[in-house]
């Protein structure tokens, strides 16, 4: 069975982590072709016509141009919600979610992150709907007392609780959490890129 693995963006962000993990675990078992088209509309329209592979699967923004048949099309889909997004992202959805919300209909399968996002497909009565939630190794987080505090005392977050208000970005509700959380003398960490900038920063 060959594959096609597309994204419309090679930025790396929490969606990207989970299908670099999905990608790992289908090139055991199955010949994948990973391609990005790193925004580039023309690029994508031509992988789109590709017919030589049995399955494409493809992030949200990809799904602005579907594989034609046989090949079939999987969609993931991580959130539609980009009221914080930056304003070339807002006028891309603005031109093409009719185009997009579509082509959804159309595709065999779409694959969602969360029983949310799954329940609000199947309200607006898509079908072939799949949970997958995020997945980790359980391995790469087991570490020794010793390097713990070790890396504690290299990132100055020794003496008090630690809580983590996960990726730095409005969207992730980073703000309103460090807000709440602030003054209860505890480090507050975040991860990722920073998109938004706290006083002070964590």
């Amino acid at each position: 069975m060959r594959i096609l693995f597309i994204n419309f963006t090679n930025k790396f962000y929490g969606g990207k982590a989970y299908e670099r993990e999905a990608l790992d675990i289908l090139k055991s078992n199955f010949q994948i072709d990973f391609i990005s088209a790193k925004k580039n509309f023309w690029k994508l329209f031509k992988i789109s016509r590709k017919t030589d592979y049995d399955i494409a699967i493809r992030d949200l923004d990809s799904a602005l141009f579907l594989n034609k048949k046989p090949t079939k099309n999987i969609v993931i889909v991580h959130h539609l919600d980009n009221s914080y997004s930056s304003p070339a992202a807002k006028f891309f959805y603005f031109i093409f979610q009719k185009r997009i919300s579509s082509n959804l209909k159309k595709c065999n399968t779409i694959v969602t992150v969360s029983k949310y996002w799954k329940d609000f497909f199947e309200k607006l009565g898509f079908r072939n709907v799949y949970l997958i939630y995020n997945a980790f190794n359980l391995n790469d987080f087991n570490f020794t007392y010793k390097e713990i505090e070790e890396f504690k005392k290299k990132y100055n977050l020794t003496g008090k609780p630690i809580i983590y208000s996960g990726n730095c970005q409005k969207a992730k509700g980073v703000v309103e959490s460090y807000e709440i959380l602030k003054d209860l003398g505890v480090h507050l960490v975040t991860s990722g890129e920073p998109m938004v900038k706290l006083q002070p920063e964590i």
